[in-house]
């Protein structure tokens, strides 16, 4: 077609309509919802889940990682107080930011039941938590040679126990608060 023609019959090609800044914006925006959604639903369907519960003390824990069987199997355990750590359910293990290990029956992401948490610096406790606190009766091997065996509330020597210094003498008696209190003797 010649010049002529085209301007008799008009041009074949069809004019470019120019796209305006807000239909280009929607365009995006619905690209990235899309996306959105894929990734959203990959990770359902591989068992990633974010998990929210509290602790004893009402403070919040959050955990990211693979679920098993409804329940939190791999992955990472976030603490209100800042600290996080890796879980690991095929060994009920809880490996802290801070270099301290549990070992023991776990419940809901908080240390429930009978464990050993090794402390990082070099302390360790074996024996009843509740609901992520040292509660009931247990042992503390403390890193300088001294340890505890009794009852402990809220993490403190509290009831009857034996505490024996690493020189080798021994208290036997009552505790309240860490400290001893009422009957007791010394070896």
């Amino acid at each position: 077609m010649n010049r002529e023609e085209q301007t008799r019959y008009g041009s074949r090609r069809r004019p470019q309509r120019r796209r305006s800044p807000f239909s280009t914006i929607l365009t995006i925006f619905f690209i990235a919802l899309a996306f959105a959604a894929v990734i959203i639903g990959a990770l359902f369907f591989s068992g990633i889940r974010l998990i929210k519960t509290e602790d004893m003390d009402g403070g919040q824990v959050n955990f990211f990682g693979r679920i098993k069987e409804n329940e939190p199997f791999d992955g990472t355990v976030y603490y209100s107080n800042g600290l996080t750590a890796k879980l690991n359910k095929a060994e009920n293990t809880l490996t802290y930011s801070d270099g301290s290990v549990y070992t023991g029956e776990i419940k809901a992401l908080l240390r429930h039941g009978k464990g050993e948490m090794k402390y990082a610096n070099g302390d360790v406790y074996s024996g009843s938590f509740d609901r992520d606190i040292i509660n009931g009766s247990g042992t503390f091997t403390f890193a300088n040679g001294d340890s505890y065996v009794g009852e402990l509330e809220n993490g403190l020597k509290t009831g009857y126990g034996t505490y024996t210094w690493a020189d080798g003498s021994t208290y036997s008696g009552l505790f309240s608060n860490d400290q001893r209190n009422g009957a007791g003797f010394s070896k």
